[in-house]
């Protein structure tokens, strides 16, 4: 990626370059030791709306990435929402909205629009854009939800861009801070730049959808009807099958579906693991062996846990535990880890398995379909958690939660099931650094 723009904040002089458009706040310096990027940030106090004062040349061809780093106290009303994007300016430089007209209202809120994070912490928000429209800006309102694979366009005049905040929207009373704004263009669009999760926000299935069968002389793969929460809304997908399958054989089950839109997806299987990978939409189900010839019917395995080499404490791997082994534990509502003793252990060779990084650069690998659980309690499978926060232990200090900032393929390992009593516990591929990963209670 090639920066296009980057404002950090570090000093005070900061409002120099930005435009203050209305608002009954202040904008003010904030020099505290909380900023990931630079010295400082921007404190917004009351409503206030700004945006910077450089225009951005706008290339319809090129694919742009836009994140930033905000933080909404929890105080006064905490009813305050937030809307950030890009401000749009057509070719005369006047202002340029999301319906083509010129004002600093209805403009591009592709990262956040009406967006309440108060007393939520850091968060980071992150959009991506391409093109213009035919006519209006066409965009998505929803947090993430203006992915890499799904990027906003702009109204179909505009030709210069710059970043726009509406802070503690609107005439509310509180504080915010902003880290960093930055715009990039991502230089090669391929494979290798998508993330492997396109939308970053999904929720764990309940339950799996596959099953298999003896259809005779060969076995079949059945797949339910199910639901899967991304976080533009849930998308439900048709039952189906897959016929005409070898008996005692493993496969991967998966879907291709662009949008992604659901509904009658064309479900297929594959015993090559590295199938997986071979689409941007691929979308997998599950994995499930199948029945032997009259053996019947049979359902998957749960594959919820963190691999083999992994560190559960400081002196612990996965491959070494056993029951009545103490490890650090967390639960929602906990605001820090606690000791608790494992349950039950049970290892399960050739997982299809993905590498979470941190922001901080802590990583743990485990299998896709692992539960991982955000600090609201809300859980998500580790393959669709990338822009989540995670909790993070960093040697003796307290439990911090940061961003998912990859999530990808790790290939096929052997996992181990810990039960620790349906709660979660602290696992990464450095013992000093762990990360918060769910426990599905283990069912023998």
């Amino acid at each position: 990626m090639r920066h296009t723009f980057m404002e950090d904040f570090s000093s005070v002089e900061y409002r120099e370059y930005w435009v203050k458009i209305s608002g009954s706040g202040t904008m003010s310096y904030y020099s505290g030791g909380s900023s990931q990027v630079g010295g400082g940030a921007a404190r917004l106090n009351d409503y206030v709306v700004m945006r910077h004062r450089d225009k951005v040349p706008f290339d319809p061809d090129k694919l742009y990435r836009i994140e930033v780093r905000v933080y909404f106290y929890n105080h006064s009303d905490t009813t305050r929402t937030l809307y950030a994007g890009l401000a749009g300016f057509d070719a005369n430089g006047n202002y340029c909205n999301a319906s083509g007209a010129n004002s600093t209202g209805n403009q591009h809120y592709v990262l956040a629009a009406n967006l309440n994070l108060v007393g939520r912490g850091w968060q980071r928000l992150v959009a991506y854009v391409k093109g213009n429209a035919s006519g209006n800006a066409v965009y998505s309102t929803t947090r993430g939800s203006n992915h890499i694979g799904n990027p906003a366009k702009l109204q179909a005049n505009v030709r210069f861009i710059t970043p726009i905040f509406y802070g503690n929207h609107s005439n509310k009373t509180g504080d915010m801070l902003i880290d960093y704004v930055k715009i990039d263009v991502v230089e090669v669009q391929d494979q290798r730049n998508l993330p492997l999760i396109q939308s970053g926000i999904a929720s764990l299935p309940t339950s799996s959808a596959l099953s298999a069968v003896d259809a005779g002389s060969t076995a079949r793969i059945n797949i339910a009807a199910h639901n899967v929460q991304f976080g533009f809304g849930t998308i439900s997908y048709n039952s189906g099958s897959i016929s005409g399958l070898s008996f005692s054989r493993k496969y991967y089950v998966y879907c291709d579906d662009p949008g992604p839109k659901g509904g009658a997806v064309t479900y297929k299987a594959t015993t090559n693991y590295s199938k997986l990978a071979g689409g941007t939409w691929r979308r997998q189900i599950g994995t499930i062996r199948t029945p032997a010839n009259g053996g019947g019917g049979t359902i998957p395995d749960d594959p919820w846990c963190v691999a083999a080499g992994i560190w559960l404490t400081e002196k612990l791997q996965a491959d070494h535990c056993k029951a009545g082994d103490l490890i650090d534990c967390w639960d929602v509502g906990d605001s820090d880890t606690h000791l608790a003793p494992i349950h039950e252990v049970k290892p399960q060779d050739e997982v299809p398995c993905v590498l979470l990084t941190m922001a901080s650069g802590a990583q743990v690998i485990c299998s896709r379909e692992t539960p991982v659980t955000d600090s609201q309690g809300t859980v998500y499978e580790a393959q669709h958690c990338q822009g989540v926060q995670l909790g993070v232990l960093h040697e003796e200090e307290p439990l911090t939660w940061e961003t998912v900032e990859r999530v990808e393929c790790a290939g096929l390992h052997t996992v181990y099931k810990i039960s620790v009593g349906n709660i979660s516990y602290a696992a990464g591929l450095d013992s000093r650094h762990r990360i918060i990963t769910h426990n599905g209670v283990h069912k023998p």
